[in-house]
């Protein structure tokens, strides 16, 4: 069961001008999810609070916060964070070496990639997809 709490909107979200009502429910929200982080340590709880603190009118401050932090967590789906793609990179290679996939197509071997890695059946294709330009951006660097 989860440690994280709800948003709590027991009358402190409640303002009596539409910018009160805005800045309170902001407020709320931060401090649950300063709650939540304390309880976790789940950066996206930190993600969401910088979404939602005020950059005296600079809101992209808050977003590119988000996304770097978002970028350091290892929850995402897929390969978005740098070790994730490294660890789909090495098991590929390894995976093409492997004797008994010699014969294997390219996609055949991402797939395995993904299986290895626990990417839903429903999503595989769609992973070995983004894996392959990965692949394909790592050669040409090459």
């Amino acid at each position: 069961m989860s440690k994280k709490g709800g948003i709590q909107t027991r009358g402190s979200a409640w303002g009596s001008t539409p910018e009160e009502l805005n800045r309170n429910m902001r407020k709320s929200i931060i401090d649950q999810q300063w709650h939540n982080f304390q309880e976790t340590n789940d950066l996206e709880c930190l993600a969401q609070i910088c979404e939602h603190a005020d950059y005296f009118g600079n809101e992209e401050v808050g977003v590119r916060l988000a996304g770097t932090l978002r970028d350091l967590s290892r929850r995402k789906k897929g390969y978005d964070t740098a070790l994730d793609l490294e660890w789909a990179l090495r098991a590929y290679d390894h995976v093409c070496g492997d004797p008994d996939w010699k014969g294997a197509s390219k996609e055949a071997c991402r797939l395995r990639v993904a299986e290895i890695l626990g990417v839903e059946e429903a999503e595989r294709q769609k992973w070995s997809e983004r894996l392959r330009k990965k692949i394909n951006e790592r050669n040409d660097q090459n």
